[in-house]
């Protein structure tokens, strides 16, 4: 493995912030009452409701409750296609209800697993418009973009073919880039070998660094006024209508 892929995950996070954690019973609640009205997310949720012995081993590797476990393997499985569109733009038409109740869950859940403090992870993004929307980040390098929803990436680089390349750099400390490989190992032991996922809280903020023909180079930074949303379709808007995204 190259040193640019190699890992850095922290400890888990402070045992003071599991104080702010919900409890099993609220946890239950929330999750019957409004996210598993959602037919995907009861699909990969249910499997573990069903199996104890899966609950157990969540429990035993990550430390955290396993119905957080549960939520991250939901959205790894299939709820990130209709949250994160959601989460990207008010406009987008989705259950409301469920998408914040679900982020609230899931970032409480990511604030269980490592972080990934220091190190470089890959992430490729499918757009119908490439050419268009590698050109949107040559056009801005040097600026602070906001990923309103969650960010999928990777510890492997993966180039795909028609699909725009990022290198990412987490943050020396405190990084929103959280390490589920444990819980997915447990889940979906093969898919978690191939895709070594890394997951980043919703939002994240990123400076623009470079951009090259291989990929595009960002660095994750502090969140700041200026920053331009990546709602839907950004290249679309301009970059005023992107700033004003923070205020909706």
């Amino acid at each position: 493995m190259s040193d640019w892929l190699s890992p850095n995950p922290t400890d888990i996070t402070d045992p003071l912030e599991r104080i702010k954690m919900k409890s099993s019973e609220d946890l239950n609640i929330i999750i019957d009452e409004t996210l598993m009205k959602d037919e995907n997310f009861s699909l990969a949720y249910g499997q573990i409701v069903r199996k104890e012995e899966m609950q157990r081993q969540f429990e035993e590797k990550t430390g955290a409750k396993w119905q957080y476990c549960g939520v991250i393997a939901a959205y790894s499985e299939l709820s990130f296609r209709e949250i994160n569109p959601c989460l990207r733009s008010p406009h987008y038409r989705c259950d409301r209800e469920y998408a914040y109740k679900f982020k609230e869950l899931l970032n409480e859940a990511l604030d269980q697993m490592g972080h990934m403090n220091d190190t470089t992870v890959c992430r490729n993004e499918r757009h119908v418009e490439k050419d268009e929307t590698h050109q949107w980040f040559k056009d801005h390098i040097g600026c602070s973009i906001t990923y309103p929803a969650f960010t999928s990436t990777s510890q492997k680089w993966q180039p795909v073919e028609y699909r725009n390349m990022f290198r990412i750099r987490t943050k020396e400390i405190n990084s929103n880039a959280r390490n589920i490989i444990p819980v997915m190992e447990i889940f979906q032991a093969e898919r978690a070998k191939n895709e070594n996922e890394i997951l980043f809280k919703s939002p994240t903020t990123f400076s623009i660094d470079t951009v090259t023909q291989e990929a595009i180079h960002l660095s994750e930074s502090d969140p700041i006024k200026e920053s331009l949303v990546l709602t839907n379709q950004y290249w679309r808007f301009t970059d005023e209508e992107l700033r004003q995204s923070h205020e909706q």
